[in-house]
């Protein structure tokens, strides 16, 4: 059934970084590339798409996913930037605790990132 279920923009563009991804590390040559990325761009159904990217490698054994090392950069600018932020308000004698709002701030941001990488990787996978 989900063969024939229709394919958004978002699907032919996964599986158009997956084609790509795939000829970046040799699996695909500059022929076969341009040939498979004109019928996932043309793609109307599920099962059009699972046939041009049927005999690729899954996408892990390709390369690490983007999304954690985006992830992993987003977390250590959090942490560096409040940490300094902690620091200036001991340095300035403890008094109100005005780091909290920019650590909630950033932190609701950091979290609604985090939640959205889950949603993009869960699509790569499908």
């Amino acid at each position: 059934m989900a063969s024939v279920m229709r394919v958004s923009d978002l699907d032919r563009e996964l599986a158009a970084r997956r084609l790509c991804d795939a000829a970046s590390v040799g699996v695909l040559g500059v022929s076969e590339l341009e040939w498979r990325l004109d019928r996932v761009l043309s793609a109307a159904t599920h099962g059009q798409l699972e046939a041009v990217l049927l005999d690729l490698p899954a996408p892990r054994s390709m390369r690490g996913s983007p999304v954690r090392a985006w992830l992993r950069a987003h977390l250590g600018a959090f942490v560096i930037v409040n940490s300094g932020l902690a620091a200036i308000w001991a340095a300035a004698g403890f008094g109100y605790l005005w780091p909290v709002w920019p650590l909630i701030g950033w932190g609701m941001m950091l979290a609604g990132h985090t939640w959205a990488a889950h949603l993009l990787q869960d699509a790569e996978r499908a």
